[in-house]
């Protein structure tokens, strides 16, 4: 039998023991050796996302809460403030390096890494079916999550003595930032600033850093020589982020002279990709020397990024179905 687009694959054994997988390619994969006593779905790279997704994990946002909710606050002498700060970080350094030396002979050298990081958060300022009364009224949602990512891979094969020699080095990153940002009057509440101002703001300023380095070197030295060298490089970084500020089936009031509400949603977001492929050859000797080296890399950088068309970024900052009143 062979796995199709769309076909899941439960892992029976192994370090993914119990993991379920969805084949993404259109072309189908079948057992090379029907007659082995091996089962070939043991040795796929479940690793590979551009073949492979996980479909046993449903993504949560961590939360980040400040609420009223359900209750009365009154501080008229005093000011409310509800801050939800969210300053998450991954700081990753991915490294793998590998080297043959034959002669005369072959000489064959690999080297690969991956790295996937991934933050979802929810950062969350708000008053649900509540009365709030104070001398002035801040609600304030700030996320700086920061993804930092070195991935990098060193490849070399020498082969001296009429040697042929191969080097390949790969390296790939994937950094994903998920996060939701609000700040939020909802439900039926009611919220009045006596004295001074109403404010309601959501912040994002998440940053993806990255670079992602292979190089990979081949020599074969001798009578007769030859090289193959090839590096690879591929990052792919995405940030999807929700960041609103709103009032909705409220009443708001700022009720002092030149008091104000303010409704600000902001959104920095921003991606830093450095990524390198490097590869070289070298053949030579006495007599003939043949090399070839291929170097590739490639980047992708998406924000609000969903192929399935709805854009899953967002900024608003709206009043809906409620009062604002000030002065």
């Amino acid at each position: 039998a062979s796995i199709q687009k769309g076909n899941r694959v439960k892992v029976a054994q192994g370090i993914r023991e119990g993991d379920v997988f969805e084949y993404l390619d259109d072309t189908a994969i079948s057992d090379p050796n029907p007659s082995a006593d091996d089962n070939y779905l043991l040795n796929q790279n479940y690793g590979d996302e551009d073949l492979w997704k996980r479909v046993d994990l449903v993504q949560q946002q961590a939360p980040v809460k400040a609420i009223i909710k359900d209750s009365t606050v009154t501080a008229s002498a005093g000011n409310v403030t509800l801050d939800a700060t969210s300053t998450q970080t991954i700081d990753a350094f991915i490294f793998a390096a590998a080297g043959a030396v034959s002669g005369p002979g072959y000489g064959i050298s690999g080297a690969g890494t991956g790295a996937v990081n991934r933050i979802a958060v929810l950062v969350d300022a708000h008053v649900e079916n509540s009365t709030v009364t104070s001398k002035s009224v801040s609600l304030k949602a700030e996320d700086s999550s920061t993804v930092k990512a070195v991935v990098g891979s060193v490849s070399l094969a020498i082969g001296l003595g009429g040697a042929l020699t191969a080097s390949v080095g790969i390296a790939k990153g994937k950094n994903e930032i998920s996060n939701e940002v609000k700040a939020a009057i909802l439900d039926n509440s009611t919220v009045t600033a006596s004295s001074g101002s109403l404010t309601l703001q959501s912040t994002e300023s998440a940053s993806i850093k990255v670079v992602t380095v292979s190089v990979s070197a081949s020599a074969a030295l001798g009578a007769t020589g030859i090289a193959f060298s090839g590096a690879g490089a591929i990052s792919k970084n995405v940030i999807n982020t929700k960041t609103n500020a709103y009032v909705d089936g409220s009443t708001v009031k700022a009720s002092a002279n030149n008091a104000h509400i303010d409704v600000l949603a902001s959104n920095t977001a921003t991606i830093n990709s450095k990524i390198v492929g490097v590869s070289v050859g070298i053949g030579g000797g006495a007599g003939n020397g043949l090399a070839v080296a291929i170097g590739a890399s490639k980047a992708e950088n998406l924000f609000g990024f969903n192929s399935g068309g709805s854009p899953l970024a967002e900024v608003q900052a709206y009043i809906n179905g409620s009062s604002a009143d000030t002065g």
